[in-house]
């Protein structure tokens, strides 16, 4: 389908779309990223069931510096939400942006990491209704040493859950939640092995009223340089079923996995 190309279709220039959420048949949004003078900045399309056409996207970070959307979701026709990061000199902060039927607007969130030398990215959002949502993604020194991060909005605003620990670094790149205080996640996280190098690990995470819990997963990838598993994405249409893929290595590339839950584990059946 075609869609714009807010970067411009020249030699040298890019955009980038890394999420779309519908709100009906009609009303659909895509978020990403396009180079406009050499800077990434956000860009949101919208389609009316007719076309796709560029919006107007807030940039919250400098226009020298980047701006990047990687999650979208809505709750109604009138109220999306959009989240990312985007670059100051010295950090990355995590972005919010909010849709209200008639225009899109920067939203304070907090900065789990601190705003100096760390980075706060977010990469998923999902609500279950227009008062309950969660932004997922990792805050800290650096992406092989920081944790995962969850924020959570309440109608009025966003705060931060404590997501479980586990491994060397974490990060949670999707959402979805089957209830109020009813929450999946899923990501990596990685452990440092001898002599030098990371190996990456399915994560899986659920959020029980105000409690996140780590999950037992299949762990299919082969371990190595930077080899291991990740899980990308997540759905879920009801509680005891839910459906997240992503990648793992093995000697000859790595390869697509799905894993399901069943309302009781997680498994590769």
């Amino acid at each position: 389908v075609k869609v714009p190309q807010p970067g411009g279709k020249i030699a040298g220039d890019y955009n980038e779309l890394e999420a779309v959420a519908c709100a009906s048949g009609t009303e659909c949004w895509a978020a990403g990223f396009a180079d406009v003078s050499g800077v990434d900045q956000n860009e949101l399309l919208r389609f009316n069931g007719k076309k796709w056409s560029s919006a107007k996207a807030p940039q919250p970070g400098s226009t020298s510096d980047p701006n990047e959307l990687y999650g979208v979701t809505c709750a109604s026709k009138s109220s999306c939400w959009a989240v990312g990061y985007f670059s100051t000199p010295s950090s990355a902060e995590n972005q919010a942006l909010r849709f209200n039927g008639k225009k899109w607007s920067s939203v304070t969130v907090p900065q789990p990491a601190g705003m100096a030398s760390v980075i706060n990215y977010l990469y998923g959002v999902t609500c279950y209704s227009t008062s309950d949502c969660m932004a997922v993604g990792e805050a800290g020194a650096n992406i092989f040493e920081a944790g995962g991060e969850a924020l959570r909005f309440n109608g009025k605003k966003w705060s931060q859950t404590k997501p479980a620990e586990k491994g060397d670094g974490e990060a949670l790149f999707s959402a979805a939640c089957t209830a109020r205080s009813s929450c999946w996640s899923v990501g990596s996280y990685d452990h440092f092995e001898a002599p030098f190098f990371f190996t990456f690990y399915n994560l899986a995470e659920r959020l029980k009223g105000h409690k996140w819990t780590a999950h037992s997963t299949p762990q299919p990838g082969t371990h190595g340089a930077f080899g291991g598993s990740s899980l990308n994405a997540l759905a879920c249409p009801s509680a005891s079923d839910c459906w997240a893929v992503g990648d793992y290595s093995r000697k000859s590339g790595n390869v697509n996995e799905a894993l399901r839950w069943n309302g009781k584990k997680w498994s590769t059946k």
